[in-house]
């Protein structure tokens, strides 16, 4: 019941900060940049998404195939488009996609520790790169390279930058216990005694059998590791030159260090407990490009634009969800745990 009713606040919240947002630029002057949208540039748009989506399919394909389970490309497909569906309906943001990915594993007789090992070290090397190319978005604006348009105070500037060497430093330390085989999951989870908690007591073998599993993917797999970094890093440069698109459709032209922040914005989005993240992407980005000296009302165009490819991703989501029922197989899932 606390849920729903997080749930709907949630909603409510994004949908009074979309009002304000729309309302605060003008509905009709969102408008006139939406008359001057490129059809074939939004068409490129859709493709090049599409070619990011299928490189982070084979990325967990890949993942699978080396933890000895060989699923089909489209079936993967579906599924990460179905956990993507979840994840963006749900005030959870992107993670809410995980359970569903995982429990979809079982239709191909994945065991429960190995469909969330791949999962996790999936979203962790995506995760690996979005904090690094974050650090790297923070250094060039606190570090005023190349451009500074907002004056920071010094404290400020070192406290954030010591805060990028703490998370870098916790990616090292990360990385060094998994390599190591001294895991991290298990270990956390006993630290915050949250095996304790009725919910996850089935969780302390589990976690223990998940950080052998990364671990020795880790060590025992090198050309596979190398594989899913570069694959990471190659959808970074895919997706930088699919928003630079999707800005050229309506008309702004943008250089790198403008695309890392809008980037840097839809990640922040990603992760705000809002369904969708309604009314904080438009707000977001609107005020973004206002501090970039940039029309905020093409900032929210090209939220308009991010959330309805969203949305037409969802709706196959949804089909495909429709196709496979997931109630039972949530119901066949728990029984199992």
């Amino acid at each position: 019941m606390k849920g729903i009713i997080f749930g709907i606040l949630s909603l409510l919240t994004g949908i009074i900060i979309l009002s304000f947002t729309l309302l605060a630029i003008g509905i009709d002057k969102i408008a006139e940049v939406f008359k001057t949208i490129s059809l074939p540039l939004i068409f490129a748009f859709l493709t090049i998404h599409l070619v990011s989506v299928s490189l982070a399919v084979f990325r967990w394909k890949l993942i699978l195939s080396a933890l000895g389970h060989k699923i089909p490309f489209l079936q993967l497909l579906q599924y990460n488009i179905i956990g993507f569906s979840v994840g963006y309906i749900t005030p959870v943001g992107k993670i809410g996609g995980a359970p569903a990915r995982m429990v979809l594993l079982d239709r191909d007789k994945v065991p429960f520790e190995k469909g969330l090992a791949s999962i996790l070290i999936d979203n962790i090397v995506e995760n690996t790169f979005d904090v690094l190319f974050g650090i790297i978005i923070l250094s060039f604006f606190f570090l005023k390279l190349p451009v500074s348009f907002v004056e920071v105070p010094t404290r400020w500037r070192v406290l954030v930058l010591l805060g990028c060497a703490a998370i870098l430093s916790v990616i090292i330390i990360f990385y060094y216990r998994m390599f190591t085989g001294k895991g991290v999951f298990y270990s956390v989870a006993r630290l915050t005694r949250l095996t304790r908690i009725p919910l996850f007591s089935w969780s302390e073998k589990k976690l223990h059998d998940v950080d052998k599993l990364f671990s020795s993917f880790i060590r025992s797999r090198p050309k596979e590791v190398f594989a899913i970094f570069a694959i990471s890093c190659l959808t970074w440069i895919i997706l930088i030159l699919q928003y630079k698109v999707a800005l050229l459709s309506i008309g702004q032209s943008s250089g790198i260090f403008e695309l890392l922040m809008i980037m840097g914005v839809l990640a922040v989005v990603a992760v705000i407990p809002v369904p969708a993240g309604l009314g904080v992407l438009e707000f977001g980005q609107a005020g973004l490009f206002y501090l970039l000296g940039l029309d905020p009302r093409v900032g929210i165009v090209f939220a308009l634009l991010i959330r309805m490819k969203d949305f037409f991703v969802m709706i196959f989501g949804a089909l495909f969800l429709f196709q496979i029922g997931l109630g039972s197989l949530v119901e066949k899932q728990g029984k199992k745990i």
